[in-house]
């Protein structure tokens, strides 16, 4: 079975007695398990004037780190020579050193994006099957001051305290709470779940929601070895006494709406109430397995009966659930990967603007030489769809260019388009209060007079204060049975070109609401 001290250290480590005696023992011996819980690693050269400063720290702490810390320092050289490598083993007589091995210090260095020289990482001993050991930090620029690493935070990463912090608060159901560690109340040996309730006393939601959590926490505890926990999403401290009270007998997080806030961009909750069932495992990682968001089933079963309680199956990978992250990896890499495929089969629909965005609101100054420049460099992308005008009322340089194309234009209808008003300036400025009053605005007239097949008709619905939905619905189809007169096989495109602002206008209401 593969072992990380072995790919990173190799079989063997070297321990110099004081009197320039070398043992050499198993690295499995060195570093035992039984023995530490982490491994220190020093990299340094006697060549470097930094490292040379940092030794004797090195050699002062390592007693003390292996007795309060259950840490174990070694030496890995970066050394330029085997002699330089000779001197510094002399130097830290007392600690164990690896044989000088260029290529196992740089492929060390490249592991754990060490740049320079001195460090000093701390690895935590377990987990031997793994690739890579999890690090825990850099100590190089924490020694010197600090020799026995005080300020490392030596326990091991546990998302429960991540999301939830040190201690959760019960109520008995006569208003005395009792605190206890987050680790004993969602003890793995207790409980494979966890249901998150994220709520507040000021929803009216979250208050129809609160009966129906604390109705089926006992028996989600008991059928599904479920743990109900409840997250404050409220907005005072006052609020939140009140939501405690109504659940008592579940376990409550401390009122911390950064820490609710952290929890709900973590799983993209957007509304609440919530109730998320998290896997009370793999707490190494920085993220827990999401079983679901189990909100819109708890009313109508309590038990949670139709959620998938169990672990997807492994498929016959070796590893079992234990492969359960790099699974989801492959996963997100097919999913990639077919996102890709995708893309690159699907037919789309590109339609170039180059033509008419060089010039917009101009009435003077681009030439149609400019506009022949201009398409023919579009063209050599491959695209074949071109928006060569914005018809106004006022004529514009496009005007004598398309006068000129006429013919270009004609022969190949279906890859120009060009953007025309619903209703010219005029009318749109002051809107008429009946269909007979709108007559039809210059730029479909001009794309009949030009040969352009295809249209992109455009108004600003808000302001068109006299007219209702289905007004509007009578207008477009007016538009586009005139250019159908002219245009049979046209595309007809339409832009609402204030929509976001016509949901909210006064005037709008009755149009897109």
């Amino acid at each position: 079975m593969s072992d990380w001290r072995r790919n990173l250290f190799g079989p063997t480590l070297s321990l110099n007695d004081g009197d320039d005696n070398f043992a050499t023992f198993p690295v499995e011996e060195v570093l035992s398990a039984d023995d530490y819980d982490y491994v220190a690693v020093f990299i340094g050269g006697e060549h470097c004037p930094y490292c040379r400063d940092f030794a004797p720290h090195v050699l002062k702490s390592h007693a003390a780190l292996a007795t309060d810390r259950r840490c174990k320092v070694i030496f890995m050289s970066a050394d330029k020579s085997d002699e330089n490598y000779e001197i510094m083993c002399n130097k830290l007589r007392g600690i164990p050193t690896l044989p000088y091995d260029l290529t196992k210090t740089q492929f060390t260095r490249d592991l754990f994006n060490l740049k320079t020289i001195p460090v000093l990482i701390i690895l935590r001993n377990k987990h031997f099957d793994r690739e890579v050991p999890d690090l825990v930090t850099n100590a190089r620029h924490l020694l010197v001051e600090d020799p026995t690493l005080s300020q490392v935070q030596w326990e091991e990463p546990d998302w429960r305290r991540t999301l939830f912090g040190p201690m959760l608060s019960i109520n008995d159901g006569r208003d005395k709470a009792a605190t206890l560690s987050v680790e004993e109340v969602l003890s793995a040996d207790d409980y494979n779940y966890v249901a998150v309730f994220i709520g507040g006393e000021h929803c009216p939601y979250c208050r129809d929601f609160a009966p129906h959590v604390l109705k089926s926490h006992a028996a989600l505890a008991t059928d599904r070895r479920c743990k109900v926990i409840f997250m404050s999403a409220d907005k005072s401290d006052e609020n939140y006494e009140i939501m405690c009270n109504k659940l008592r007998g579940i376990p409550t997080l401390p009122y911390d709406l950064t820490k609710t806030q952290f929890t709900r961009d973590l799983f993209n909750l957007k509304t609440i109430p919530v109730l998320i069932i998290l896997r009370n495992k793999h707490f190494d990682r920085e993220v827990p397995d999401l079983v679901t968001n189990a909100r819109h089933l708890l009313v109508e079963d309590p038990t949670l009966s139709q959620v998938q309680w169990e672990e997807p199956q492994d498929n016959g990978r070796a590893g079992g659930s234990s492969n359960l992250y790099e699974e989801q990896k492959l996963l997100e890499m097919t999913i990639g990967k077919a996102k890709e495929e995708r893309l690159r089969t699907m037919d789309v629909f590109v339609l170039d603007n180059c033509l008419r965005e060089t010039a917009v609101a101009a009435v003077k100054g681009q030439v149609a030489s400019d506009k022949d420049q201009i398409l023919s460099a579009v063209s050599k992308t491959g695209i074949s769809h071109y928006i060569v005008a914005a018809f106004g009322e006022l004529r514009r340089p496009e005007d004598v260019w398309l006068m000129e194309k006429r013919d270009t234009l004609r022969a190949s209808p279906g890859h120009f388009w060009a953007f025309s008003e619903i209703a010219d300036a005029r009318t749109a400025a002051a809107p008429p209060t009946s269909m007979e009053s709108v007559g039809l605005p210059s730029g479909i007239l001009r794309c009949k007079e030009y040969g352009l097949q295809n249209i992109i008709l455009e108004i600003d619905v808000a302001h068109w204060t006299n007219f209702r939905y289905n007004d509007f619905l009578q207008l477009f189809q007016t538009r586009l049975d005139a250019v159908r007169t002219f245009s049979p096989d046209a595309k007809i495109l339409i832009n609402l070109r204030d929509a976001p602002s016509a949901y909210f206008e006064e005037n709008a209401v009755g149009k897109l609401k």
